[in-house]
């Protein structure tokens, strides 16, 4: 399947021929930006950069052939943006291949503050797929960091308290800790568990770290998952629903990504309730 356009700026009105609404979904481990003064928005205009554990909104689309080389050929993004692939996160965890703009490596400069009319734009497109304000905007226009779309991580094997692997976030500093639940189902592989699609509430811990960014990169290496375009993951990062007992929260957890074969199903979704 090719891959879907992910719009973050002024592109989320999608009025270009050959372009179809998707719907929402999140850049992972990409954060807004504003390092390039575009003269014909007269200002600055937003771009990503790499930030671990953030997670920048956004909206798919569909593409025709003739539709990317409508947007390739913008008279400015063609010679101050360029397209790469990557991966977004869709509401229920699924990770969908997509590509989307950046400002040239070489073009990027300070800060460009951005215009009123650009920032009403961006926000009218937002308004219109019904992407919640996050803060981001805001943060960007007046050059200080995006807070983090979420801070929290959900656990719901080895490394829930008194677990075996329960050190690594101790490691980097737990500043929350509360009970939640993911819809799934648990597979037990023995020394741990795998979580996969399904209906079943599972079990786990809602983790707000000191360190999200340390904590991620250390969780990404415990758990086998090799980047957005790696392949051959044993589990995968992605974004989930989590609920808790004062409302839904949205956190980063490890879905398993490998074979199921040899597994059996938790039926309670606890892994403390396993059969050992």
């Amino acid at each position: 399947m090719d891959a879907y356009y992910f719009a973050y700026g002024s592109n989320l009105e999608g009025q270009l021929p050959g372009v179809s609404s998707v719907g929402p979904a999140w850049l992972p481990d990409k954060e807004l930006a504003c390092r390039y003064k575009s003269s014909e928005r007269r200002g600055g205009v937003f771009d990503v950069c790499d930030r671990i554990g953030q997670a920048t909104a956004g909206w798919l689309f569909s593409m025709t052939d003739d539709a990317w080389v409508g947007l390739d050929s913008k008279d400015e993004a063609s010679k101050y943006f360029r397209r790469f692939s990557w991966f977004a996160i869709e509401p229920h965890g699924q990770h969908v291949a997509v590509e989307t703009y950046e400002v040239i490596p070489e073009e990027r400069g300070l800060f460009a503050s951005p215009n009123n009319e650009y920032l009403k734009t961006v926000r009218a497109g937002r308004k219109k797929h019904h992407i919640s304000d996050d803060g981001h905007l805001d943060a960007v226009s007046k050059n200080t960091s995006c807070p983090w779309y979420t801070p929290y991580v959900f656990v719901y094997g080895t490394c829930r308290p008194k677990e075996s692997r329960f050190e690594v976030l101790n490691r980097h500093g737990i500043k929350e800790l509360r009970k939640g639940t993911v819809d799934g189902t648990l597979l037990d592989f023995g020394a741990w568990p795998g979580l996969v699609e399904g209906t079943t509430p599972i079990q786990g811990e809602l983790v707000r770290s000191a360190n999200l960014p340390e904590l991620l990169s250390a969780l990404d290496e415990v758990e086998g998952f090799e980047g957005w375009c790696g392949a051959g993951h044993l589990f995968r990062r992605t974004l989930r629903k989590i609920e808790t007992d004062a409302g839904p929260v949205i956190a980063w957890l490890y879905d398993y990504a490998g074979r199921e074969r040899g597994a059996t199903i938790i039926a309670t979704g606890d892994w403390f309730m396993r059969k050992k």
